[in-house]
């Protein structure tokens, strides 16, 4: 290697190639890193913890440079670089110049791709704090050296973009409900967010995927109030309950007249003649019904029920049939995880035993089961398993019956069943049919 341009143009290739492989770690390591952990550390005085806090909180000059850097790297590597390389082979070896020409430029990619980008870049996630303390002496010096270019270039830019009729300076950034739970992920996998937190949010997008009639307890499942009831009765029965609010209604629930709460009941109930009447005889104690379509968007539906400051709602069908009913806590619920308060008993939708049996109540989903179950039941017309076991037995069983159903690859024996609905299963493999299939199969 004789000759000097020669010497020039690798020393520039490996220089290039070791600030590559610098920026794409500290790329790396920034996107991995925990905050948390680099805020801690720069309060403990840690110098270089603070020099890392201080390029992380002004992201875009950090990119500015990235941006110039790259540019000025493949400029001079596909100009000069290459020109150069390509001319020391030719003088070595007797060759086509354009097959030299691209076998040379492709080798350049291959090593800046490797050395350069990718192994950097896995490093920089691998020990993501490391790196970037490691090079963030490295990082500022650039950043500020390259500064003056940084400001040229974004100042024309920004020119040129108004030339188009572009404000640069005015935040359009529409950032999809996809971008942001990538960024919650991330902000979890970096410790900035709990696992907790990172849920709630990911819930409240779900929101407007789920409506009313997704998430209401169902009729069968109501305490609902009959108008006829006295108010001393009323006190009586649900006093130490751990319900406060009640549908009341007339005949039967699919004619709700009203809701009432244990605290006004109370109030009324301190006047001793009330306490005989009858609860539709008591107008100024009912509260209005709240009715709300099945398909009413739960998002939607809690910013009218805190705007009407109402906490329970009645769900009705297309027919104006009660579907069910809906609270706040319902609705909170599918935000923040189930809220149990000193009256609910937490208890589990499904559990099993060691003998392989799934006890599970009637109304769970059939999705839930699914899931637990890696089963793929299937009914276009129910979503719980009390539906579809209905429809299975073309019947509703009595309330005494023990109805075995076996479907789906499964043995479905009801063991509870009281107000037409079924309220306990217990559910085991189909070992016969298995074997069937296995054999089928075969």
């Amino acid at each position: 290697m004789g000759d000097g341009r020669t010497y020039i143009g690798v020393g520039l290739f490996a220089l290039f190639l070791i600030i590559d492989a610098i920026l794409y770690s500290f790329e790396s390591a920034l996107k991995n890193i925990n905050e948390k952990e680099i805020d801690e550390k720069s309060q403990e005085g840690d110098k270089r913890a603070v020099l890392l806090k201080k390029i992380m909180d002004s992201p875009s000059r950090f990119g500015d440079t990235f941006d110039v850097i790259m540019f000025v790297t493949n400029l001079v590597a596909g100009g000069y670089i290459l020109t150069v390389v390509r001319a020391y082979i030719m003088k070595c070896i007797e060759a086509d110049k354009t097959l030299v020409s691209i076998i040379t430029a492709v080798v350049m990619l291959l090593i800046l791709l490797v050395f350069g980008v990718m192994i950097p870049k896995k490093i920089g996630k691998r020990n993501p704090v490391k790196t970037a303390k490691r090079y963030c002496r490295i990082i500022q010096a650039l950043i500020t050296l390259l500064y003056p270019v940084c400001v040229a270039v974004s100042a024309l830019s920004h020119i040129i973009i108004r030339i188009f009729g572009i404000n640069p300076d005015e935040d359009n950034d529409n950032v999809t409900e996809e971008e942001i739970i990538t960024m919650v992920n991330e902000g979890q996998e970096q410790g900035v967010l709990e696992a907790s937190e990172a849920e709630m949010i990911a819930n409240i997008f779900e929101l407007g995927d789920k409506s009313a009639g997704d998430i209401m307890t169902h009729r069968a499942s109501i305490e609902a109030i009959d108008c006829e009831m006295t108010l001393d009765t009323f006190i009586q029965n649900h006093i130490d309950g751990k319900y406060s609010r009640f549908p009341v209604y007339e005949g039967d629930i699919d004619d709700i007249i009203g809701t009432i709460h244990i605290r006004d009941a109370l109030i009324f109930y301190r006047n001793i003649p009330n306490r005989a009447k009858k609860l539709k005889n008591l107008k100024a104690l009912l509260r209005e019904p709240f009715f709300v379509p099945e398909t009413r968007d739960i998002d939607d539906l809690l910013k009218d029920m805190q705007t009407a400051k109402i906490h329970m709602g009645i769900v009705v069908d297309e027919y104006g049939q009660t579907a069910g009913i809906i609270s706040m806590e319902d609705i909170i619920e599918e935000i923040v995880g189930n809220i149990l308060d000193e009256y609910d008993e937490e208890e589990e939708a499904i559990t099993h035993d060691d003998n392989g049996t799934y006890v599970v109540d009637g109304l769970t989903e059939l999705d839930d089961i699914n899931k637990l179950l890696g089963t793929d039941i299937e009914s276009e017309e129910y979503d719980t398993l009390n539906g579809y076991l209905i429809s299975k037995l073309d019947r509703i069983p009595d309330d005494d019956e023990k109805a075995v159903v076996k479907s789906d690859g499964l043995v479905f024996k009801i063991t509870e069943v009281s107000g037409n609905v079924i309220r306990k299963v217990e559910i085991t493999r189909d070992e016969q049919a298995q074997t069937d299939n296995a054999q089928a199969q075969e």
